[in-house]
């Protein structure tokens, strides 16, 4: 009896590390990387997260996904979280991105960088707000996310933890 119920609880146990292996090898997170604005070029579709937010909302960022690739960039946020911009140029793009970041109360400046699949190719771009560091204890609070999951880029945006100050916040 022993015997045969730690036999089925080997089992289980793994089946489960199969299921927990195999659930997270599909989903892989891409990387980033520094660049300057005169390496941008082409037509995106743009995703403005922080778009309708008000100027304190520190999750504010550029998303800007090249068309024509085999990509496509999703946002995994609510629908009224970010706008959706369709053939943008690649000046007007950084341009508007510019201004969405710009606004943010205790905006410092920004930093641009490109977003690499798997291959070390760009897919994108990402312009994001750094902050004075007076306020959250450091300039770069975002915590920002690309999973790609087949062909499709999911994007999640959120702020690193211990950084925000709820006072300043709300």
């Amino acid at each position: 009896m022993f015997y045969i119920r730690s036999r089925i609880l080997f089992l289980l146990l793994l089946l489960f590390f199969i299921i927990i292996n195999y659930s997270c090898a599909t989903e892989k997170y891409l990387k980033t990387s520094r660049i300057m604005d005169t390496d941008v070029s082409g037509i995106f579709t743009v995703i403005y997260y922080g778009y309708n937010s008000h100027r304190s909302d520190p999750k504010t960022v550029a998303i800007l996904d090249l068309e024509g690739d085999q990509y496509t960039f999703v946002p995994s946020a609510h629908d009224y979280e970010y706008v959706i911009k369709k053939r943008v140029p690649a000046k007007e793009a950084l341009e508007d991105s510019r201004f969405l970041i710009t606004r943010q109360s205790y905006y410092f400046k920004s930093r641009l960088s490109k977003i690499l699949d798997d291959s070390g190719q760009t897919i994108g771009y990402e312009l994001r707000p750094l902050y004075q560091t007076h306020v959250y204890g450091r300039a770069d609070i975002l915590d920002i996310r690309y999973r790609i999951r087949e062909n499709k880029v999911f994007v999640s945006v959120d702020t690193k933890r211990q950084t925000i100050n709820r006072e300043s916040y709300y």
